[in-house]
């Protein structure tokens, strides 16, 4: 019997801390102001993440798997972004696009928003929903899960984070019947993807090694000549300045 007790005794603090636990809307706009405010004092950030589509919330059949790189060094001021075969290079001055599945190099005025760290979510739509809120304590990381309106474009939204108040894994499964491509019948499935995130870092720990500058592709700083090495891809300028 003391066997016994002393097994309970050790699994009931476990259970309850296994629990699910609910939170209001309000506390995890906060959670998320917090988290972004913590994003913009830091300037730098580089990571990958790996992203796999599902056909359904609780499938564990990979559809896809696509892997994505950004690194943002704030003093040089130089982006890096690698997406779907495209590796997007940019500055305060100028972002070129290299797509290497049609071979095209385009030349853009630069997407500042993508290099500031401060984004502002409005929440006030979230607020007045009847979205629910829960999180769950798992080892080192938080689970937050967030189960959406009817109407809404995602059905459930979940969301780790780790100590450091980083989040290494988001997961978001649609709000929205599609038809499954792949069926000889007509059926509707709710797709499901995961987002892993790694090699996190921020501020200080961002390193300017393997960044591209979008000089890099071109023969001198007008861009207008490919390098030799890019004879095959086609050259499209896109900004105001070269449009007459």
């Amino acid at each position: 019997m003391k066997i016994v007790n002393s097994i309970i005794c050790v699994f009931v603090p476990f259970y309850m801390l296994s629990q699910w636990s609910n939170m209001s809307r309000e506390e995890y706009g906060n959670l998320i102001h917090e988290m972004d405010q913590k994003m913009a004092y830091s300037e730098s950030i580089s990571y990958l993440a790996k992203q796999s589509f599902f056909k359904s919330a609780d499938s564990k059949d990979t559809l896809n798997t696509m892997t994505f790189g950004f690194h943002y060094q704030s003093e040089l001021d130089i982006l890096n972004m690698y997406q779907f075969n495209t590796l997007l290079v940019q500055d305060s001055l100028v972002s070129v696009r290299i797509d290497s599945t049609d071979h095209m190099v385009i030349i853009q005025e630069p997407n500042l928003e993508l290099m500031k760290m401060n984004p502002s979510r409005n929440f006030s739509e979230f607020y007045k929903s009847g979205a629910q809120v829960q999180k769950l304590k798992t080892g080192n990381e938080t689970l937050y899960k967030i189960q959406f309106d009817t109407l809404a474009m995602y059905s459930t939204m979940k969301m780790w984070v780790n100590l450091k108040g980083e989040i290494t894994k988001y997961s978001l499964v649609a709000g929205r019947p599609m038809l499954d491509g792949d069926s000889e019948e007509d059926q509707f499935i709710y797709p499901r993807m995961d987002v892993s995130l790694f090699r996190i870092k921020i501020g200080k720990e961002v390193s300017s090694i393997g960044l591209i500058k979008p000089s890099f592709f071109f023969t001198d700083n007008t861009y207008s000549t490919l390098k030799e090495g890019f004879g095959d891809f086609e050259l499209w300028d896109t900004r105001t300045l070269n449009k007459d």
